[in-house]
C-alpha cells in the first residue's frame, strides 16, 4: 500500500524553487514523525536534516538527475522548467525496514506536485484508521493539497487500466479538498469533515488486496464514481 499526496505547486518551477519546496515538505514530515534520520541515498550516509545545507544538497541531486537529459554542460532554463524535478528520501539505509518519500515537483507536464509514501505497511503507528486520519489532517493544514489517496498500487493499476478518464485510486481512504462536493456522495460510506475538505473511508479495516470483500468494494466504488462523474482530476 502507499499514500499519494497531490499538491498545488505551480508549473515551471526553477530547480532552486523545487529544492526549497522539498526541503520544506520534509521538515514538516520530520516534525510529524518526530525523527531526523532521513537519507538521500542508501549508499551515502547523508542525513538531510542534520545537514545545514539541506536545500543545497537536494538541489545538487536534482541537477545531477537532469543533466543526462541534455547534451550541453549547462542546463537550459526553458528545458528545466518543462519537466518535473524528482527525488526519493529514505527513512533508513536498510531495505527490509525502509519506507520512503518520493517527490515530483513542478514541470509543464505535471500541473501539480506529487508526493507518495511507500510502503505503507512499514510506517510506524500507521496501522489503524485514526492514525492515518491524524496524518492527513496534519498534512492538509501544512501543505496546499488537492487530494490524498491511500491504496494498493498493484490492485489500483489493475482496475484502472485502459480507462480513458484519470481517476482516483480507490482503496482504503481518500481525502478530497472542498472543490469536490461530497453532499450527495453516491456510495454509502463514512465521510469525515476535516480542515479544507473531507476524508472518505471505504473499508473500516486497512485495505487488504487478499480480502475478496475489499477488492469487490473497491471495484464497486470505482464504477459508481464513474457513473456519477465525481472525477475531475486535472
Amino acid at each position: 500500500m502507499k499514500i499519494s499526496i497531490y499538491t498545488r505547486e505551480k508549473s515551471n518551477l526553477s530547480l532552486d524553487e523545487s529544492a526549497q519546496i522539498v526541503a520544506n515538505y520534509m521538515n514538516k514530515f520530520a516534525s510529524f514523525f518526530q525523527r531526523k534520520d532521513w537519507f538521500l541515498s542508501r549508499r551515502k550516509n547523508i542525513d538531510v536534516f542534520d545537514c545545514e545545507n539541506a536545500q543545497k544538497t537536494i538541489l545538487n541531486v536534482f541537477t545531477a538527475d537532469l543533466r543526462p537529459y541534455h547534451s550541453k554542460k549547462e542546463l537550459v532554463p526553458e528545458f528545466v522548467s518543462s519537466i518535473s524535478s524528482m527525488i526519493t528520501i529514505y527513512s533508513t539505509l536498510k531495505y527490509e525496514v525502509d519506507y520512503n518519500f518520493n517527490f515530483s515537483i513542478g514541470g509543464e507536464r505535471r500541473k501539480k506536485g506529487y508526493i507518495y509514501i511507500a510502503p505503507f505497511e512499514l510506517i510506524p503507528n500507521f496501522q489503524d484508521k485514526n492514525s492515518v486520519i491524524s496524518f492527513i489532517s496534519f498534512i492538509v493544514n501544512e501543505i496546499d493539497v488537492k487530494y490524498v489517496e491511500v491504496f494498493d498500487r498493484d490492485f489500483s493499476l489493475d482496475i484502472l487500466q485502459n480507462h480513458p478518464i484519470k481517476e482516483f485510486s480507490i482503496g482504503w481512504l481518500l481525502y478530497v479538498n472542498n472543490e469536490y462536493d461530497v453532499t450527495n456522495f453516491p456510495i454509502n460510506c463514512e465521510i469525515i469533515p476535516i480542515s479544507k475538505g473531507h476524508i472518505i473511508i471505504f473499508t473500516e479495516e486497512i485495505f487488504d488486496v487478499n480480502n475478496p470483500e475489499h477488492c469487490e468494494r473497491a471495484k464497486f466504488v470505482t464504477e459508481k464514481l464513474r457513473e456519477h462523474n465525481f472525477y475531475k482530476i486535472d
